[in-house]
C-alpha cells in the first residue's frame, strides 16, 4: 500500500518470470489463499505425500493454477521436496520445502541450466500437457554436495511457452 500511495507501480509478470521479491512472495500469499489448509491436510494424510499428477488434480477440482497448487503444496508438506519452475531449459524460480532444506538442498540457482537427465528438458518443446517421471540425483540438481542423495524427479509440461514444472523429491528409501 505504501508504495502504491508514493506512486511506485507493481508491474505483475505472470508465469514466474519476475525477479522480484515482491512477486514471488506475492504468488505465494495467493496459493496459500486459494487451497485452503484443510483441503490440502485431507489429501496429504491419505499417504503422507503427493505427486505431481495428484497436485495437478487437485488444481483442477479447485480451479486454481498448477503452480498455484505446487506451490502451496511444497511450502505445506513435510516431504523432502522442491519445485522447479522452468522455461526453454533455464530454472525460472524454485522453491524447497523446509524438509529438503535439512537435506541440505534448499538451493536451485535461478537462470541454472536443466539438468542434462532432467525430465523436464525432454518435455520442454511439448505443446499441451505432457508428464514424465523418473530417478534422479542431487548430483545433477544441487551444486556443492559432498554426499550423493537418490532423488525421483516429475515433471508435467505447462503446454506453452515452453514452461515446464519439476517436483523434485528425495526417494523413500523403504
Amino acid at each position: 500500500r505504501e508504495r502504491l500511495l508514493l506512486g511506485h507501480s507493481h508491474d505483475s509478470q505472470p508465469g514466474f518470470k519476475s525477479d522480484k521479491a515482491m512477486e514471488r512472495e506475492a504468488d505465494e500469499f495467493a496459493a496459500a489463499l486459494l487451497i485452503p489448509r484443510g483441503v490440502l491436510e485431507d489429501c496429504i494424510r491419505k499417504k503422507n505425500f503427493m505427486t505431481l499428477q495428484e497436485i495437478a488434480v487437485l488444481a483442477d477440482s479447485l480451479k486454481v493454477s498448477l503452480p498455484a497448487a505446487v506451490i502451496r503444496y511444497v511450502r505445506y508438506t513435510e516431504e523432502p521436496c522442491a519445485v522447479v519452475f522452468s522455461e526453454d531449459n533455464k530454472v525460472l524460480y524454485s522453491i524447497a520445502s523446509d524438509e529438503m532444506k535439512a537435506f541440505g538442498l534448499g538451493f536451485i540457482r535461478r537462470g541454472a541450466d536443466l539438468p542434462a537427465k532432467s525430465k523436464g528438458r525432454a518435455l520442454s518443446k511439448a505443446v499441451r500437457r505432457e508428464r514424465s517421471e523418473g530417478p534422479t540425483s542431487s548430483d545433477d540438481w544441487f551444486e556443492g554436495r559432498w554426499e550423493t542423495i537418490g532423488l525421483w524427479e516429475e515433471a508435467i509440461s505447462l503446454g506453452y511457452l515452453q514452461q515446464v514444472i519439476s517436483l523434485v523429491s528425495v526417494q523413500n528409501e523403504n
